[in-house]
């Protein structure tokens, strides 16, 4: 993988589109640096950010999955 991506390879590994890329750029929740009028994006950090996003999928998931089944009889395991 090169040291550094476009948008469009950027959001392609993060699974978004490239507008919400340029979006979470303008936020700063991903670095980015300009080459001319363009972004670019250093690799380590689309995939330290596609890291910590799955992470915070999976943490909602159990999240919900433990709020679903908080009700449930206690007999059933998880």
């Amino acid at each position: 993988m090169p040291s550094e991506v476009t948008t469009s390879a950027a959001a392609a590994l993060l699974g978004v589109s490239r507008p919400t890329l340029i979006k979470m750029a303008q936020e700063g929740r991903i670095a980015s640096h300009k080459v001319g009028t363009h972004l670019r994006f250093r690799s380590e950090d689309v995939l330290a950010e596609r890291k910590a996003r799955r992470e915070r999928e999976r943490q909602a998931f159990r999240e919900l999955r433990d709020a679903l089944f908080s009700g449930e009889d206690p007999s059933r395991s998880t």
